[in-house]
């Protein structure tokens, strides 16, 4: 299986400038847009079984690493769990992540069956293991049957890396916009690092579904 010929049609030099700026990676980043390794990943999945694909493309560059995730993801196989359980220690930055966990519509459906899953990955001490799981949890689950549960899991988060904190504050903000009244009684008796909890306040603030008392009230709760 060759991608040379796909990667080098599509690479955006501008685009790879861009993204570069604001993804840290180990990995190499040729420059090609989401919607068109979107595109690719389905195209690979109409001729390649999912195990051909994750074997045959290596790890060399942000763009291989990526797509295989969305393989695993568009793929809908039964064994989807024991795949993303092999990927995930190959995420490094934010893009990849939130990208793949985007395309999972698998965690819509049976929520009750993948909990377990989301919960061992937060027991991790990996930066993008756990900013996994949140952004699943964020996705998926701040819904009627699942916000107490949510609210908890994200006070339990205590890992002191950005990219955790970033998501942690994330997802309490989408709590705050769907369950405004649950939220700020979660915030009033957190235990949320100073950073994680002013940033979740901040990201519900420029939220346009917040009105602006809520928006008030939301200022006087800063730390």
């Amino acid at each position: 299986m060759k991608t040379e010929k796909f990667y080098k049609d599509n690479i955006d030099l501008e685009y790879r400038r861009f993204h570069k700026k604001i993804c840290k990676t180990k990995y190499n980043i040729l420059g090609i847009k989401l919607p068109k390794l979107r595109n690719y990943a389905k195209r690979l999945l109409t001729i390649y079984e999912i195990d051909e694909i994750l074997n045959s493309i290596d790890n060399s560059s942000y763009e291989n690493v990526l797509v295989k995730g969305l393989c695993i993801a568009y793929s809908k196989n039964l064994n989807t769990l024991d795949y993303l359980d092999k990927y995930i220690p190959l995420i490094d930055n934010w893009a990849i992540c939130d990208s793949v966990v985007n395309t999972l519509k698998i965690f819509k459906k049976d929520q009750d069956k993948y909990l377990y899953f989301i919960e061992k990955h937060l027991n991790s001490n990996n930066e993008f293991e756990i900013r996994f799981s949140l952004v699943i949890l964020l996705n998926y689950y701040i819904n009627d049957q699942y916000i107490d549960q949510v609210l908890q899991i994200l006070d339990n988060v205590k890992l002191d890396k950005y990219y955790v904190q970033m998501a942690n504050a994330w997802a309490i903000s989408i709590c705050l916009i769907k369950y405004y009244e649950k939220a700020i009684i979660f915030l009033e008796n957190s235990s949320l690092d100073k950073f994680t909890y002013n940033k979740a306040i901040q990201k519900a603030i420029e939220s346009y579904r917040i009105t602006d008392k809520q928006k008030d009230d939301l200022r006087k709760m800063k730390r």
